[in-house]
């Protein structure tokens, strides 16, 4: 199947799960040039204009795939602090060889400190797939691993400032930006995959529920919807202040109501 199939067969899905009420019809809110960067699997848009060897990448679930991480390294020369507690996925990292760019620490991101339940694979040569606050999987071993706050992870490594928060939490996304929000933390672009796509029927048009509930909250905090990946699960969210910030600096922003 060609690219180009599987995305209009993407998009024809994406429709029917909409009408259904387990997917929602979402839609850019500015205008702004998208760098997709990634394996087809692990990719997620970002506007790459502000950034450069000074900006402060969080990326928390690193699975087996850092391939946003190590293009987003090479396109600007960015930090990256990665974040992800699952046995497999340390294992993984340790057997790799990478950029001092790249620093990877052993815990979970969530919406409190203290230690999670993770549902781990039956399979070990599966990837790991771990859901804390989110879809519950049953029959499946579960181990309890630390999580940390983003803004306790902000303040350990004396960050007042986020470039770019990228996630890939398997459902605990929705507590995490709710945490951020509240804590009113200063991040500049939010790339989130969310999990709406997960569980039953029912439980799908919960998590879309969720889904809806947590764009309304990202725009009432400032922030605004930028790009959105062929399945529908990979937002890309803006701050305008960051837009601001970056017209004060005598730079041209294409930003633009859509």
């Amino acid at each position: 199947m060609t690219r180009i199939v599987r995305r209009y067969a993407r998009i024809v899905r994406r429709s029917v799960y909409t009408v259904l009420g387990m997917d929602l019809a979402a839609r850019r809110e500015v205008a702004l040039p998208v760098l997709w960067l990634g394996s087809e699997y692990g990719s997620f848009g970002v506007w790459g204009e502000p950034l450069g060897p000074d900006s402060v990448v969080y990326s928390a679930g690193v699975g087996e795939d850092i391939s946003f991480d190590i293009e987003l390294i090479a396109a600007y020369g960015v930090q990256v602090e990665a974040f992800d507690p699952t046995p497999h996925s340390v294992a993984w990292v340790e057997e790799q060889e990478l950029s001092t760019a790249f620093r990877f620490t052993p815990v979970g991101v969530a919406g409190a400190d203290g230690d999670a339940k993770f549902f781990l694979p039956e399979n070990p040569e599966v990837e790991m797939s771990a859901a804390i606050g989110g879809h519950a999987t049953t029959g499946k071993e579960t181990a309890w691993l630390p999580v940390r706050r983003i803004g306790t992870l902000m303040a350990e490594r004396g960050h007042t400032y986020i470039d770019v928060l990228k996630m890939d939490i398997e459902g605990a996304e929705y507590d995490v930006i709710e945490d951020v929000l509240a804590s009113e933390l200063d991040i500049g672009q939010v790339l989130v995959e969310v999990h709406h796509f997960l569980g039953t029927m029912s439980e799908r048009r919960a998590l879309t529920e969720r889904t809806r509930r947590l764009r309304s909250q990202m725009y009432a905090a400032g922030y605004r919807l930028f790009a959105v990946s062929d399945l529908g699960h990979d937002y890309s969210f803006v701050h305008t202040d960051l837009l601001t910030r970056h017209r004060s600096r005598g730079r041209r922003v294409s930003a633009r109501r859509v």
